[in-house]
């Protein structure tokens, strides 16, 4: 197994979570993430880069996103900055 993991942040995530009656946590992968907030995958590779939603990299190809903590942190975006590169 790889030692390579990565975790970014934006902050606008919870920074202390009781996991005690959470339900599972389903990680989403690019495409799954494109779908559910329609925009191209082109697009969540351009949120990457610019540090606007937060992510975890398993591996140099394997990231996989919380749909929650993504949705938070674009909602604290400013709205031009949110709309663009939208479908």
């Amino acid at each position: 197994m790889s030692r390579y993991y990565e975790h970014y942040t934006t902050g606008a995530e919870a920074t202390s979570f009781d996991s005690s009656n959470a339900p599972a946590l389903r990680l989403l992968t690019k495409r799954e993430l494109a779908n559910a907030l329609g925009v191209s995958p082109r697009t969540i590779d351009l949120w990457i880069s610019s540090k606007k939603i937060p992510y975890t990299r398993f591996s140099e190809r394997l990231v996989r996103f919380n749909l929650r903590n993504v949705m938070t942190a674009l909602d604290q975006l400013e709205p031009a900055e949110a709309r663009k590169g939208r479908k």
